[in-house]
């Protein structure tokens, strides 16, 4: 059990439960609060808050959301896998929310967690918004699960202002797109294990087949300049002169030639805006994908 404040990133910190329930309780007398993370038509009273925090602090880890040095939320992971966060209104919006999930994430792998859940009403659309960005799927209306593949990162190791920077550099060679035929417009951004980053755009051709996508046009750019491991792609697209209504995500040559790259573990960032995207990794945009290792072995075998 942690005892001990976590760093996050930047000023956001997780603190062990204590008893600070003049804080937490303003936040839960915020009766819209209530109702979006709780669906309550009533506010929290002082018994109530302390039953809940005594439950879940017996049941899992509970921790305060510190940022810059106040209290403005928490967050709890219980044994079962399910997590919970509700950050006060003045301090939404900020990214906080997502940060401190995906700590909470790392620390449900070390706990040995094979999986995460979290229950977030149907009208939270915020909350599923935010928990669909990390990589969480919906199982049903209000369930949404993330796995925690034994031996793999949970995510990208990039910090959120990273995964920004990467999409903003895929928007901008959007922008450079050879689309004639189409007018759809896609870019990309390939970030390498050593921190270097590749663009690309489709470019598009009368003769359709020699069409290359913006995947593997930022791929075969890396690759020519003897770059060949990955660790993750931002990928955008739409029409000319429309904004993104909807996500891109590399099509079936594409994931083949990244997944003979950047492995299982590429993580892709489909984008509509830089705070507007989801991960997926590329095992679960191409599941049992052939590679490299595949050729390996079956050399092996006619050996």
């Amino acid at each position: 059990m942690v005892r001990s404040p976590i760093s996050v990133e930047g000023n956001i910190r997780l603190v062990p439960y204590y008893p600070a329930y003049d804080t937490a309780l303003a936040w839960y007398r915020d009766a819209q609060l209530c109702k979006q993370v709780d669906n309550r038509d009533s506010v929290y009273d002082l018994p109530l808050l302390k039953r809940m925090y005594h439950y879940l602090d017996t049941h899992g880890e509970l921790f305060y959301i510190e940022y810059r040095g106040v209290l403005c939320g928490d967050v709890s992971l219980r044994t079962t896998g399910e997590l919970a966060i509700v950050i006060c209104k003045e301090y939404q919006n900020k990214h906080i929310g997502r940060k401190v999930i995906e700590k909470m994430l790392e620390l449900a792998r070390e706990r040995g967690l094979a999986e995460c859940f979290a229950h977030i009403y149907s009208f939270n659309i915020q909350s599923q918004k935010m928990f669909e960005s990390i990589g969480f799927v919906p199982q049903d209306e209000e369930r949404y699960i993330y796995k925690l593949q034994k031996g793999e990162p949970t995510m990208t190791k990039l910090t959120l202002e990273e995964k920004q920077e990467l999409i903003r550099m895929a928007l901008a060679a959007r922008e450079r797109a050879y689309t004639p035929y189409s007018d759809f417009m896609v870019g990309a951004a390939l970030r390498a294990e050593d921190g270097r980053i590749f663009t690309g755009c489709n470019v598009e051709n009368a003769a359709f087949t020699p069409t290359s996508c913006a995947e593997r046009t930022a791929l075969f750019k890396a690759v020519a300049e003897g770059v060949t491991r990955f660790t993750d792609i931002a990928v955008v697209g739409a029409r000319r002169g429309e904004v993104n209504k909807q996500i891109t995500s590399p099509c079936g040559v594409c994931r083949q030639a990244l997944f003979e790259f950047g492995g299982p573990e590429l993580n892709v960032i489909m984008a509509k805006s830089p705070d507007d995207f989801i991960e997926r990794s590329m095992d679960e945009l191409l599941p049992f994908g052939f590679g490299p290792s595949n050729v390996a072995g079956n050399k092996a075998v006619e050996d």
